[in-house]
């Protein structure tokens, strides 16, 4: 049996999309709360839901820019519109197992890591130029990106270590070196 939104439901949930996109277009940052986020020493447990519910979010996003319906995605996933509907609206932190197939629908790999905040986000700009580099070099945007930071964090820190060594960054201790080896010890 199909289960049917009252009218009333169905109103809100189209005046809070036109809401959303309204926001959206005024250039509002949905993202903007995020550097208030808890600090997972201090409160794991709330850590924890905000992450599942800024990625519900982000698939949201995904799902939208894809200009795919709840119905289509539902379709994709084996499930009912409802079943999106509720992930998508409902507020409560979804199991990571109905997060997963809602990527998997949208042709995304969910992963779950232990490195924090050495992760790298990369900007959705820079996907396709990455993709377009991976298929040329016949290797993957993995190794790409690896590659890439591999090359530019050397470069990087010789730079941070002459600024220190230089009037512009002072170190907290005054150490003397003779040459930048002994820096990068």
């Amino acid at each position: 049996m199909k289960e049917r939104i009252s009218p009333e439901k169905r109103a809100f949930l189209l005046e809070r999309d036109r809401e959303m996109e309204r926001l959206e277009k005024e250039g509002y940052d949905f993202h903007a709360h995020e550097d208030k986020q808890p600090v997972d020493e201090q409160d794991g447990y709330l850590a924890f839901h905000t992450m599942m519910n800024d990625l519900v979010l982000e698939l949201w996003d995904i799902r939208r820019e894809k200009g795919l319906t709840q119905a289509d995605l539902a379709q994709k996933m084996g499930t009912k519109q409802t079943a999106v509907s509720r992930f998508e609206n409902s507020g409560i932190t979804p199991s990571f197992e109905l997060a997963f197939k809602y990527a998997w629908a949208l042709g995304l790999k969910l992963a779950i890591t232990t490195h924090g905040e050495y992760t790298l986000t990369l900007p959705k700009e820079l996907w396709k130029p990455m993709e377009i580099m991976a298929e040329c070099a016949k290797t993957t945007v993995q190794q790409v990106m690896s590659e890439a930071i591999e090359d530019y964090v050397p470069s990087q820190y010789s730079n941070y270590v002459f600024k220190m060594l230089s009037a512009s960054c002072q170190p907290q201790k005054k150490v003397k070196f003779e040459s930048l080896e002994e820096v990068a010890v």
